[in-house]
């Protein structure tokens, strides 16, 4: 018998939190658990292990370089017709297909808050419950042992398609442990990173408290069917009875720190899929940076969704439906790359990040909305003295 302690998994600062490891062992010898930053890292219960290092090969961290990378084919701007657009995050690129799919008989797996504040993948079968699919989720996503149960599907049936939605290292877990499956279109979400597990359900929870709401869904990028829509300006939280609260300025302390890039799992400032070779066999996202090389004529306040595609099974798909969507204009494959960081690198550290993140562990959630509350009034009044030292320097100069 080999010892386990022959097995390599990565560390807290490498792990993402997949579950392949978990899901690979047939003798439960695995388990996810959270060190003091509440990163995510493999524990093997030595007197269980047999050695069969099934967990090891399945882990995407230790096959980095054996993954396939895809170059980005063709890219397309994408507006889906305005019962779709209004419905989804981006340009409604993801729906669409989604439809596609499950009208061909297949399946569709991706992010869902029906366990909130918990997101988690699901498979769905039917057009009605893609709306448990639709919009941004800032929070990772589990995959908790939805891939074994494509994997039986597959066996089962192995003519079903089945399109998968997630985060570059999402998909290359799912690679990993459905390495058999070739009736799999892989659709990667463009990703600048995922805060620790902890965050997201420690911040509802004092918002829930603040507004005396028991929350049911949340709008990262707020609700496209208000009059006062402006990307990521006002985020709502949706109550069991249906209330909406519209968060601003430091209630929505999540979603800044998240845009900002504060407080990420340490891995996704070392991301293994960065750059302009993708995972995925589709890479979607929001079309940052869009017309500004080559005009673009169509409104882009609804959103407009970026579509690489960067395999013949990617291309062959995105033909079949392009005639479903009210724009699809083909774009130069630089005009992403330019303006998307995701696709240069990974995030760089913030300033302050360690504090922050410390702050964050250490802080009861009765304290962070306080906390934010100060920090928030910090930041602008220290943004307001560095314009006035500014405008200060350029009149000092003109004299």
């Amino acid at each position: 018998m080999k010892r386990a302690s022959k097995i390599h998994l990565p560390d807290a600062a490498g792990c993402m939190g997949c579950n392949n490891c978990v899901v690979s062992c047939r003798h439960n010898a695995v388990q996810l658990k959270y060190d003091f930053w509440g990163r995510t890292f493999p524990h093997i219960d030595k007197s269980a292990c047999v050695g069969c290092r099934m967990c090891e090969r399945n882990c995407p961290e230790n096959t980095k370089t054996t993954i396939t990378r895809l170059q980005i084919q063709k890219c397309y701007a994408v507006i889906a017709h305005k019962d779709v657009l209004e419905q989804s995050s981006s340009g409604g690129f993801a729906t669409v297909l989604s439809k596609y799919f499950i009208e061909q008989g297949g399946l569709v797996v991706g992010a869902s808050l029906d366990k909130f504040p918990r997101c988690r993948h699901i498979i769905v079968d039917n057009v009605d419950d893609l709306q448990l699919l639709q919009k941004s989720k800032y929070t990772y996503s589990h995959l908790d042992s939805v891939l074994p149960e494509l994997k039986a599907i597959a066996k089962d049936s192995s003519d079903r398609k089945i399109l998968f939605f997630g985060v570059p290292c999402q998909i290359a877990a799912a690679k990993n442990f459905l390495r058999d499956c070739a009736n799999i279109l892989y659709v990667e979400i463009l990703c600048h990173g995922s805060t620790p597990d902890f965050v997201f359900p420690k911040y509802i929870k004092g918002i829930e408290r603040k507004f005396h709401i028991s929350g049911s869904d949340f709008l990262f990028k707020g609700d496209k069917k208000s009059s006062l829509y402006r990307v990521y300006q006002m985020p709502e939280i949706i109550g069991a009875g249906h209330e909406r609260i519209l968060l601003s300025r430091w209630y929505k302390w999540f979603l800044v720190s998240f845009l900002e890039g504060y407080a990420y799992k340490t891995k996704c400032y070392h991301c293994n899929y960065v750059g302009s070779e993708r995972i995925g066999d589709i890479t979607i996202g929001d079309f940052w940076g869009l017309g500004k090389d080559k005009a673009f004529t169509h409104n882009q306040k609804q959103g407009v969704s970026v579509v690489m595609l960067n395999s013949d099974n990617g291309l062959a798909t995105f033909e079949k439906i392009a005639h479903l969507f009210k724009v699809a204009e083909e774009r130069p494959v630089y005009e992403p790359i330019a303006q998307n960081r995701t696709l240069s690198g990974s995030t760089p550290i913030p300033t302050g990040n360690k504090l922050y993140h410390l702050l964050l562990v250490l802080l009861p959630w009765r304290a962070l909305l306080p906390f934010h509350k100060v920090r928030f009034y910090c930041l602008k009044i220290s943004r307001a003295i560095k314009w006035r030292a500014k405008k200060y320097i350029f009149k000092v100069e003109e004299k």
